[in-house]
């Protein structure tokens, strides 16, 4: 018999943590994994179900999507003022969790399924104690004092959780989570976005460059943890040996306003500003991944990285750091090179060799795309995914 997950996504639909959930319960077997999800409508509403599946608009099983109000999402900042947002909340929450209730009873999961964002946190929390099933926590980041008080007591006092990488695992159980509580599944990754025929004028054209640049490569949010500015130092180090060089980065920031201009004045200072192109927010990096020759992204304690993957899976050789989740997803010295964080010194050192070597680039191209392919295809992690749900839905 199938176990019935009740999916609870009520923050924000921002983040990768709703449409992961989604990929591993539709590639699950439907046989082994029923699932239904319950979502904050004004924090969502149906184009985030839409846009977290794999089947189009129209395949879409709506009737396991339940869209319910309970105020807006209190997880996220929003430009209403906090009392505004209280109000709001204090209407709408009565009704809100009387539709929720419903929801539990009508669907009647074997377990409750949640990501680490604080509401879902305590609605699936007050939930599992009314019907007495068990609740899984899909743990997407590190946890720690950071976090909301009440989502990291909830954190830390589960029987059921599930980590995205052995970097987050280890850090759950140093603060407090038992480590017989906690799994470890990898994020699987859509692959078949990331299988553009290789095509180097796509991004030379996209971006004016010289048909025989050699083009790093860099794609993440623009915050100081993604490492951004280690990559800058280190490309002004090799700047004078290689006229052809050529750094593309691509993102934009969601957390300090300011810190695109900081990379910029970087690059000036560095006299390498004609030779870093600061492309902000692509959809179509399939295409640009597939065009360039290096991905590079010293990233600090990621707990994992969804872009890694894609870059390798690709076709690129890939450079970063001995930290987070990464060294879990990058075989040193085959798909790449790992390097010390904030090191800038050996971050050239490690794409100097690529750099300088197309052979090289190459052979560790290809063997990032047969290893991305190979260790996380969807099929295969959500059948482990799977296989750990059924084992955490048996009751205590």
């Amino acid at each position: 018999m199938a176990v019935r997950v009740g999916f609870v996504h009520l923050a924000s639909n921002s983040s990768v943590e709703y449409p992961l959930h989604q990929r591993l319960a539709e590639y699950a077997d439907p046989e082994k994994i029923d699932a239904w999800f319950l979502w904050q409508s004004a924090a969502s509403g149906p184009e985030a179900f839409v846009e977290g599946s794999r089947s189009s608009a129209d395949e879409v099983d709506r009737t396991r999507h339940t869209l319910i109000d309970i105020g807006r999402d209190f997880s996220m900042p929003h430009r209403l003022t906090r009392l505004r947002r209280a109000l709001l909340m204090g209407r709408r929450l009565p009704g809100g969790a009387v539709r929720i209730w419903r929801w539990a009873r009508r669907v009647r999961p074997d377990v409750l399924y949640t990501s680490q964002q604080t509401i879902d946190l305590i609605v699936a929390r007050v939930l599992s104690s009314l019907i007495r099933r068990p609740h899984i926590i899909h743990l997407s980041y590190p946890i720690g004092p950071w976090l909301n008080p009440a989502a990291l007591r909830i954190a830390k006092a589960s029987k059921r959780s599930i980590a995205v990488s052995e970097f987050v695992r280890l850090g759950a159980i140093e603060h407090g989570v038992g480590a017989a509580c906690i799994h470890t599944v990898h994020n699987p990754l859509d692959l078949d976005r990331f299988r553009e025929a290789r095509d180097p004028a796509y991004v030379r054209e996209a971006f004016g460059l010289d048909p025989d640049a050699i083009v790093i490569i860099a794609a993440a949010r623009l915050d100081p943890s993604k490492g951004v500015d280690t990559l800058l130092r280190a490309f002004a180090r090799m700047q004078a040996d290689h006229p052809d060089l050529i750094v593309v980065v691509c993102g934009r920031t969601n957390m300090r306003a300011d810190y695109p201009s900081e990379l910029r004045r970087l690059a000036d200072e560095s006299g390498a500003s004609d030779r870093v192109v600061f492309a902000g927010f692509r959809d179509d990096l399939p295409k640009l991944f597939a065009g360039s020759d290096i991905f590079c992204l010293p990233t600090v304690n990621e707990a994992f990285g969804f872009v890694f993957i894609e870059a390798m899976s690709s076709g690129l050789p890939v450079v970063g750091c001995r930290s987070g989740g990464v060294p879990e997803i990058v075989r040193e010295a085959k798909d790449g090179f790992l390097v010390p964080v904030e090191d800038p010194e050996a971050l050239a050192e490690a794409l100097e060799s690529l750099v300088s070597d197309r052979l090289l680039r190459e052979k560790m191209g290809a063997a990032a795309t047969e290893s991305a392919r190979a260790r996380f295809d969807p099929s295969d992690l959500s059948a482990r995914w799977q296989g750990v749900v059924e084992l955490l839905a048996e009751p205590d």
